[in-house]
């Protein structure tokens, strides 16, 4: 483990050594979390590598979590740090086994294959902000979908690699273990150059993010009544 004391160290410890995961504060000096993120990236697309990497920030806001995701980070943890939730950020970035919670109760009548108690938690039980990350989610996973599926017929790893994480990215916010191991599976297909099973991952992953989607669809445009989760009631009115 080496401990960086600002960004441009940060930078050039990777270029003389391989790490596994970065545990990248936000607010560095000399260059923040956000530009040392965005410089590896950047590089990344030339060489079709992906490091995985976790934010760290003190100051722990709500959206600081989709920010960080949208700038090309893989996890966030707030200060101070919990060890439980970092080891569960680290397997989520770096495990090929299940990454989130699969509750096979987590809505009562029906049975969700997303984690309805987290995705509500994440948007603070505001049932606005929740449809409109579903507008968001079906409006933009069609193209996140044919991008990893024409990667796929151009046999093109790198390309796969990149969609791959793109589309993960988007997944990881509504904890829905089926498809975003899927969608880490065929990253890591495109980062080893492996795709002998992307066309079967991918027809994987087309499946569940449908159902995924067919979900969120039919919570957010429920009747307005109170609808009960595995942690209590959550008023959709």
């Amino acid at each position: 483990m080496e401990v960086a004391e600002n960004g441009k160290v940060v930078m050039k410890l990777l270029e003389s050594r391989t790490f596994d995961v970065v545990l990248m504060d936000v607010q560095m000096p000399e260059m923040n979390g956000f530009e040392v993120t965005a410089c590896i990236r950047s590089h990344e697309k030339t060489t079709g590598a992906h490091l995985p990497i976790i934010a760290m920030t003190a100051n722990a806001m709500k959206g600081d979590r989709e920010r960080c995701l949208a700038e090309g980070m893989d996890g966030y943890v707030s200060k101070p740090i919990k060890i439980p939730e970092l080891l569960e950020a680290l397997q989520t970035v770096t495990s090929p086994a299940p990454i989130l919670k699969n509750n096979d109760s987590i809505a009562d009548p029906k049975t969700f294959s997303f984690d309805l108690d987290e995705v509500l938690s994440s948007v603070d039980h505001d049932f606005e902000e929740l449809k409109e990350l579903v507008r968001l989610f079906v409006s933009v996973m069609p193209g996140s979908l044919k991008a990893v599926g024409e990667a796929i017929k151009k046999k093109d790893a790198r390309a796969l690699n990149r969609s791959s994480h793109d589309i993960k990215g988007t997944l990881v916010n509504f904890y829905a273990p089926a498809a975003v191991n899927a969608a880490f599976e065929l990253e890591k297909m495109g980062h080893h150059g492996q795709l002998v099973d992307a066309e079967a991952t991918f027809v994987a992953l087309e499946a569940a993010v449908i159902k995924l989607e067919a979900e969120l669809v039919s919570f957010v445009n429920q009747p307005k009544t109170e609808t009960k989760s595995a942690v209590g009631k959550y008023d959709s009115r």
